[in-house]
């Protein structure tokens, strides 16, 4: 019986464990705050399944009574527990064939979790490693209320550092047992509490604005879906458009000459993009609007120490609504002036949300009052998704190791994302989503967009090509 009891990390409380093993004397718990209990309702909504923290479960309702949702974690016993759990967690494949990535994502797209372990325990996460002739691939597969993109970014880091750096710890001189002192905190204590602002108009003005946007019940302008019902459900549609490196490097140059950063230029591309492929018929001009309504934005620069020097595995974002009436999108001038006129306006409205000091706390604000509990999905809803990744290279370092000759022992060639939750996986709903992702890795830019089967492959590679038309004005003369 385990008797070693360190101290937990900040938010979690200590129970009697009523359903485990009679080894665990007891469980540790922390309520799911933030962007982890949106999206905890979101998938379980959508694919009627129970996500969790890699390693831990999650319980609907706590012993003591509670409504909300909560982590639930045992401390390990020993090595043997890891070993048990590596079995189930780390699958590995050889093929005769490169690996393909693309393929694989699709696939697991179909899958639902959780994944039933050899113990008969759901397993919420699990790493899949495949090895081809020369080229090898590696996949994370599991829920967004914990696998955020700069999260799990982190966890390939750590991951290729095992693989690569003989200076790490084993897993068998490791203090199992000590592990719930790093368990995860919530989103409010990782960005040192609540802000004193929210006794201020700050936080009311910044909750008006978000309900506001997203209080409006006309559908938005978005994609002209090919079909309103799906056809396979669970099937996904992806595109990928990498941009040669010399033309990514002048897109971003030149949009950091007049004051404008990646994320200002490809939404505002995406959203001139949206309305080329798609125009507004005349009579709804005056209404119309487009509302790119999950626009992600970590909290990873408001984290304080030592939260901010030590990544954690979990959903750490929130999601703000931007709201763009089409008659205040530029009507006169050259592409290149409409588009910096968008660049402006996304600039406006992205600063009016990251200069409230109230922004990174306005889930767990919003949730406290009102929990999205029971959340569902209506029938054929409308909505637009951007989101920019970022620098890879700024969280997975794409050169690993050294060999004896002193080049690289692994190099990253490549990296996809995927999202089963653009498809609701219940026959009758479906949410009709055109998420779009951008990120630069080796210096090109990648834009990314991938759908349920309600979009042709063709309609979408259009969309995606638009975009990176609209965005190349930026360097017209």
């Amino acid at each position: 019986m385990s008797v070693f009891q360190p101290e937990l990390a900040p938010g979690w409380s200590q129970a009697q464990d009523l359903d485990g093993p009679p080894t665990y004397t007891s469980v540790n718990r922390r309520t799911l705050q933030g962007s982890e209990l949106l999206l905890d309702q979101l998938e379980v909504g959508h694919d009627e399944y129970v996500p969790c923290a890699d390693g831990s479960s999650i319980d609907r309702g706590t012993p003591e009574g509670s409504c909300l949702p909560s982590w639930r974690y045992s401390p390990i016993n020993g090595i043997d527990d890891v070993e048990a759990w590596l079995e189930d967690a780390f699958v590995v494949q050889r093929t005769d064939n490169p690996p393909d990535m693309d393929s694989f994502i699709l696939k697991m797209c179909r899958t639902t979790l959780p994944y039933q372990s050899s113990s008969g325990k759901n397993l919420h996460v699990r790493v899949y490693l495949h090895l081809g002739p020369a080229e090898h691939a590696i996949y994370i597969h599991g829920p967004h209320s914990i696998m955020d993109a700069w999260p799990t970014l982190g966890v390939l880091d750590l991951i290729f550092a095992w693989m690569t750096d003989d200076s790490i710890t084993s897993l068998e001189q490791l203090p199992w047992g000590s592990e719930v002192k790093n368990l995860p905190v919530g989103p409010v204590i990782a960005t040192g509490g609540y802000s004193s602002a929210w006794d201020t108009e700050e936080g009311g003005k910044l909750l008006k604005t978000v309900m506001e946007a997203m209080g409006i019940e006309k559908t938005p302008h978005t994609l002209k879906p090919t079909r309103v019902d799906s056809v396979d459900i669970g099937t996904a549609v992806r595109y990928r458009l990498v941009l040669e490196a010399e033309h990514s490097q002048q897109l971003l140059g030149a949009a950091k000459a007049l004051g404008y950063t990646p994320s200002h230029l490809f939404e505002a591309a995406q959203m001139l993009a949206l309305v080329a492929h798609n125009p507004v018929n005349e009579d709804d001009f005056d209404w119309a609007f487009i509302r790119n309504g999950q626009t992600f934005v970590s909290l990873e620069k408001d984290l304080v120490y030592p939260y901010k020097t030590k990544p954690q595995f979990i959903s750490s974002h929130v999601q703000i609504p931007f709201y763009f009436p089409v008659k205040n999108f530029p009507t006169s001038g050259s592409p290149k002036q409409k588009l910096i006129q968008t660049m402006s306006l996304v600039k406006s409205q992205l600063e009016s949300y990251t200069n409230n000091p109230c922004l990174p706390q306005l889930f767990a604000r919003m949730f406290e009052v009102a929990p999205p509990l029971g959340f569902k999905i209506p029938p054929h809803s409308y909505g637009n998704v951007f989101t920019n990744l970022g620098q890879i290279e700024r969280r997975l370092p794409v050169l690993r190791g050294r060999t004896s000759e002193g080049g690289p022992l692994i190099e990253i060639e490549d990296i996809a994302f995927g999202h089963r939750w653009t498809n609701t996986g219940v026959a009758g709903l479906t949410h009709l989503l055109s998420p779009v992702h951008v990120w630069t890795m080796k210096s090109q830019v990648h834009i990314q967009v991938q759908a349920c089967d309600n979009w042709d492959a063709e309609y979408l590679k259009a969309y995606v090509a638009k975009i990176s038309q609209q965005a190349s004005y930026i360097l017209d003369d």
